[in-house]
């Protein structure tokens, strides 16, 4: 047989491996797994990364163990969930950002004004959707796309193609980190909030000394009115809050991928949601 060809049939397993492993990326991970991309174009896109890397694992010297054909589809499966757990974790950062704009809608009583939210194919409120993308713009703006597609890297030196299994997901870390996010988007929602409820009291304390005052008629006007201003106020501390939950997310997403395949690989997850 021609030497090429041999070459072709030995790689050409690992290459799939690797593939798999990144395709995780294109179900769940902002930006890649967005119905606004066709399909045709992520596809391209996931063959043009695994390419691009394909090359930095063979030439690391990692050997792909040999596969059954009965384990192969176990393995696979075990790749791509590698690759979903990273973007799974690199996007509740930016739901708690839509969650906490979804909390402040209601408060200000716009609740029943949605949009449509192609990343998530569902209805949202205009302020959770408002926050969600200035949360994913701060979220490209910081070189997420390039950690994703870093992390993945990284978890090739910790266990190598073929290696994965189905009990490599974080179960643990990811109910930690969304703890973390929920932290978040209290913090992000609270001023709001907090204003909310000042004006609720001191409505009440109208209607009970002015009685002729109709205050359903001018109450929410002046929820809505005060909400835009708070957040214009906090729209910079906002952005702080959310850099912050993206710059932990991946130090805890690249702490997993460094001990990924060791025993006891969920323990980084100690102290994730202290913050």
């Amino acid at each position: 047989m021609d030497p090429a060809l041999v070459a072709i049939f030995e790689n050409l397993m690992p290459f799939w491996l690797v593939a798999a492993r990144l395709s995780g990326l294109f179900l769940f991970a902002p930006v890649l797994a967005s119905r606004l991309l066709m399909r045709q174009f992520r596809v391209l896109l996931l063959v043009m990364l695994t390419v691009a890397l394909y090359p930095a694992v063979a030439s690391a010297g990692i050997e792909t163990p040999p596969l059954e054909i009965g384990s192969l589809a176990m393995v696979l499966l075990a790749e791509v969930l590698i690759g979903l757990a990273i973007g799974m974790l690199a996007t509740l950062p930016l739901v708690a950002i839509q969650v906490a704009g979804s909390i402040i809608s209601y408060k200000m009583g716009l609740a029943l004004a949605q949009v449509f939210n192609p990343e998530f194919d569902a209805q949202s409120e205009v302020i959770g959707q408002l926050l969600y993308l200035m949360g994913l713009a701060i979220f490209v703006q910081m070189g997420g796309l390039e950690h994703m597609v870093l992390a993945v890297m990284q978890t090739f030196e910790t266990l190598p193609p073929g290696m994965a299994w189905l009990d490599v997901a974080p179960i643990q870390l990811m109910a930690a980190m969304t703890d973390a996010a929920f932290v978040i988007g209290l913090r992000i929602a609270m001023p709001v909030l907090l204003m909310g409820t000042l004006i609720s009291l001191a409505m009440g304390v109208l209607m009970r000394t002015v009685p002729q005052i109709n205050i359903m008629t001018i109450g929410f006007a002046i929820q809505i009115v005060m909400g835009l201003g708070v957040i214009t106020v906090a729209i910079f501390a906002i952005g702080e809050v959310a850099g912050e939950g993206i710059v932990e997310a991946f130090e805890q997403i690249f702490s997993w991928a460094r001990t990924l395949g060791e025993p006891g690989q969920d323990s980084v997850t100690t102290g994730v949601g202290d913050g």
